[in-house]
């Protein structure tokens, strides 16, 4: 995609734009520039062809705009005033698994905080049952909104639809599976946890 004025590649912006992603979510710098490259790199690998490999890359470079979309939440409710550490601890986190849940909320959820502060934020983390999905549908609905706006490819904005999607269909919002999650956003699973 080239700007009509200047010819400025919108994957270029958005590559700068990572770096404030980096940021805003607590990644390690380069993070998802190498996360973008990476599903990019497997879609061509697998001979997906370009507008896959394209698509690919544009659904991981602005799946992480909306990472920030429930930050108030995390940090008030859930994160004893940290978002970072919260969407950082819950990324390892498979919340269809209540012993893995349970016990990765509780060792890294509020550390630093005052032990009262990190007690109730794991209580209301563990005891909010619809947290994921409001967390998941946060997600989709800002980076899909940004997608559009910026004039993103339609195929782009309806895998941003599924990012916090899971292959077994445990995921949320919706709770697709398996060919139901575009490819693109497929793809961008993969290289997320490969990354």
């Amino acid at each position: 995609l080239v700007s009509a004025r200047g010819g400025v590649r919108l994957a270029e912006l958005l590559g700068g734009l990572s770096i404030a992603e980096d940021v805003v979510n607590g990644f390690p710098h380069g993070k998802v520039v190498r996360t973008a490259l990476l599903a990019a790199e497997l879609a061509r690998a697998a001979g997906l062809g370009a507008p896959i490999v394209r698509d690919a890359l544009y659904t991981t470079l602005l799946r992480f705009l909306g990472c920030t979309g429930f930050a108030h939440e995390e940090a008030s409710l859930y994160g004893a005033g940290d978002d970072h550490s919260v969407r950082n601890v819950m990324a390892f986190v498979d919340v269809t698994d209540p012993f893995h849940a349970v016990s990765t909320v509780g060792a890294r959820i509020g550390v630093g905080a005052s032990p009262a502060a990190r007690a109730a934020a794991i209580a209301r983390l563990l005891g909010d049952g619809v947290a994921a999905d409001r967390h998941a549908r946060a997600q989709c609905d800002q980076s899909r909104h940004l997608a559009q706006w910026i004039g993103a490819s339609e195929p782009v904005v309806a895998a941003l639809g599924f990012i916090c999607e899971r292959f077994d269909g445990r995921g949320s919002p919706e709770g697709a599976a398996g060919e139901e999650i575009p490819i693109a956003t497929r793809l961008y699973h993969v290289a997320d946890v490969a990354e």
